[in-house]
């Protein structure tokens, strides 16, 4: 992380360091990072340890650490150190994870687009207490900004793309692999009940997706072009 840091630096250059998930990475970013130089993690790191239930069906590249680990890029995304929340989906079924397989066999990576919100909602706002609008920057702001996709994305406002999620940070769900809409059959977070789920889902000004369901056909995204 330092080398990057200093590689960054000299360069001017813009660096995306994505999968940040430990507490020593965590610390040199703070001390070290220009602003040129932006730090990315990821809802499993936020969420869950090496001691989590899911065994190798969490592992991911670098793998998911320790709570020390954990709770120092919560503090990172507090002291913002860590700029942008990414999601990483990768739909694997059980058996093309092959967990089975053991630690070289198993692939890396992880179904997570509709336990993302969830988890930054329960873990960042319903449990630490953090602001919805830290979530929202990071989550949304942020990202639009780096890759230069702001103003289209990124806010609400006249002219920007009418893209909008209505959250209920009440509702309480138990997370069930076989009620999502993935490719993939499991979910680290299988069992789990989270406290905040997006309720509504609304792609340039009309309603994809509301109460679990989609309200529209395939086809109505485009394709984004960035600097990045």
């Amino acid at each position: 992380m330092i080398r990057a840091c200093y590689l960054a630096r000299i360069t001017g250059t813009k660096l995306y360091i994505v999968h940040m998930s430990s507490e020593p990475g965590i610390i040199a970013a703070a001390e070290h990072r220009p602003d040129n130089l932006f730090v990315e993690t990821t809802s499993p790191y936020l969420s869950l340890t090496k001691n989590d239930p899911a065994g190798l069906m969490a592992k991911m590249l670098p793998p998911i650490k320790d709570e020390c680990d954990r709770e120092a890029l919560w503090e990172g995304v507090i002291e913002d150190v860590v700029d942008s929340f990414g999601t990483d989906n990768t739909p694997l079924t059980a058996k093309i994870k092959a967990a089975e397989a053991g630690m070289l066999g198993a692939l890396a990576g992880y179904p997570v687009i509709q336990t993302h919100l969830p988890v930054l909602l329960h873990e960042g706002v319903n449990t630490r207490g953090i602001p919805l609008e830290t979530i929202v920057e990071k989550a949304c702001a942020n990202p639009a900004k780096i890759f230069e996709l702001y103003p289209q994305k990124g806010t609400i406002a006249v002219g920007s793309d009418a893209d909008l999620v209505v959250v209920d940070l009440d509702k309480e769900r138990v997370v069930k692999a076989e009620e999502f809409y993935s490719f993939a059959d499991f979910s680290l977070w299988e069992g789990r009940k989270l406290r905040g789920w997006p309720v509504v889902t609304i792609k340039g000004g009309v309603v994809a997706v509301e109460d679990n369901q989609i309200k529209v056909e395939p086809g109505i995204g485009k394709y984004l072009p960035r600097s990045i």
